[in-house]
């Protein structure tokens, strides 16, 4: 997925057409179109602004990584029991682990995912 499908999923999500994006980074709707048909790739700084301004990083809007977590979020402290953690110290303590306990990490994670979205499902 380049950069133009990106893009427009994003703002799509938003419900957002062109020109309101146009409008929001201050740019003509055909500079957003061609953005998206990848007649034309955005500048450096364009990219920063569409970055900021989906909250994702450049590095997905470029296709290179599939997690849209930008570097904000990534810095975050998430509240644990007893304190808090970055976000960043949790991933990095994760790449620590042994390919086993990391797969085993991994499951936990989704299988509490799954029963959080169950829960979810059963109170409506």
């Amino acid at each position: 997925m380049g950069i133009g499908d990106r893009l427009r999923n994003l703002r799509e999500e938003k419900d957002m057409k062109q020109i309101e994006l146009a409008a929001a980074l201050n740019v003509v709707p055909s500079t957003i179109s061609n953005y998206e048909n990848e007649v034309s790739a955005p500048e450096y700084e364009a990219l920063v602004k569409l970055a900021r301004y989906f909250n994702v990083s450049t590095d997905y809007l470029l296709g290179n990584s599939v997690t849209r977590m930008s570097w904000e979020d990534a810095n975050t402290d998430i509240k644990i029991i007893g304190g808090k953690v970055a976000s960043l110290k949790i991933i990095e303590n994760i790449i620590h682990l042994d390919l086993q306990d990391r797969t085993t990490l991994i499951n936990l994670i989704n299988a509490l995912l799954n029963q959080q979205k169950y829960q979810k499902s059963s109170n409506k």
